[in-house]
């Protein structure tokens, strides 16, 4: 074996070497839940660190499952994939809109919190496949525990179709490490 083929080798050994290091971190960071990677519109795509999250606060981007019977249809309509949560399905990154003391509406029109409606929450019919969407109603001061969660846009799986979220299904706060958008 010459000397640069041997070079070469010892190279190409330490580049493979480096690699399988990265990945085998980056498959602990996940699988530790530590990290989060979102590809999902309802928020910016990307790298996120979980936090836990003594309670959750309104503006927070939340990891949360879903309520079991919205994680099963949301799971068999390929909302969602196989995962840890009720149901079976993978969690959500959602930002919370409102939180208990809050004053909410979810009606035909939308979201309301605190007699503002927010923009892009009005409830869809159906979804992109033409199947018919759950239409959750509330009205009221929103106890402590539980919270609402939405992602502000118009095609987004939020709460405007599985209601209030109790605080024992989050799984913690989000910070973003890595974004493909400056959207938040």
């Amino acid at each position: 074996m010459t000397p640069v083929l041997r070079k070469t080798i010892k190279q190409l050994c330490w580049i493979i070497s480096s690699v399988a290091a990265l990945l085998a971190l980056a498959w602990y960071l996940i699988y530790s839940g530590r990290l989060w990677f979102n590809l999902s519109t309802s928020i910016p795509p990307g790298v996120y660190r979980v936090n836990s999250a003594q309670s959750a606060r309104v503006g927070q981007l939340l990891l949360t499952c879903l309520p079991e019977a919205s994680a099963v249809m949301a799971r068999e309509r390929g909302y969602l994939g196989y995962g840890s949560c009720p149901g079976n399905s993978t969690p959500v990154g959602k930002k919370v809109v409102a939180g208990p003391g809050d004053v909410v509406l979810i009606n035909e029109s939308g979201i309301s919190v605190n007699g503002t409606l927010l923009s892009h929450t009005r409830p869809q019919a159906h979804d992109g496949e033409g199947r018919p969407l759950p239409q959750q109603r509330l009205e009221g001061t929103l106890p402590q525990g539980v919270f609402i969660l939405a992602a502000l846009r118009d095609d987004s799986f939020d709460s405007r179709y599985y209601g209030a979220v109790p605080q024992e299904l989050h799984l913690g706060e989000l910070t973003p490490v890595w974004t493909f958008s400056d959207e938040q």
